[in-house]
């Protein structure tokens, strides 16, 4: 009989470390560094970023071939429970403004909608999308910066 109530008691205390787990709200954080660069994000979006569990930060990639990558965490339940964005130093440190503020978007599109890669190219040789796989060259930047920005909204 006592074994019984131990393993009950043992499955409620197992179900309440569980339960209490899954409901540990992640918090947005999104390191200073990239601050001037989603200023121009529209207010709409920042309601959204708010509530989406999303980390942005720089560190360290391993495979040198990836500028930047979206991680999502899933609890047990498989409810998504943080986002995570994460910058390679060494890149970011050697991009200019643009090239920094069009990637930062091209993960934001990855982590908070979904979005899938798109390799269609415009006329000119140039992504049509800032969604392309690769990092925009500077040159298609400065074509059509204000077209990538207007992809975001």
């Amino acid at each position: 009989m006592s074994f019984l109530i131990r393993n009950r008691s043992m499955i409620y205390l197992l179900s309440f470390l569980f339960i209490t787990y899954t409901s540990i709200p992640a918090t947005t954080h999104i390191d200073p560094v990239f601050e001037p660069y989603i200023r121009f994000i529209p207010n709409s979006m920042f309601n959204l970023i708010d509530d989406s569990h999303l980390v942005v930060k720089l560190g360290i990639i391993k495979d040198k071939e990836v500028v930047a990558f979206c991680a999502k965490e899933y609890n047990l339940l498989g409810t998504l429970t943080r986002r995570l964005i994460v910058f390679d130093k060494d890149y970011w440190d050697g991009f200019s403004y643009t090239k920094r503020q069009l990637t930062l978007i091209h993960e934001f599109q990855h982590c908070l909608f979904d979005k899938k890669h798109d390799e269609t190219l415009r006329l000119d040789g140039c992504p049509r999308s800032l969604m392309y796989p690769t990092v925009l060259s500077q040159a298609c930047i400065d074509r059509h910066y204000e077209d990538y920005l207007l992809q975001l909204l």
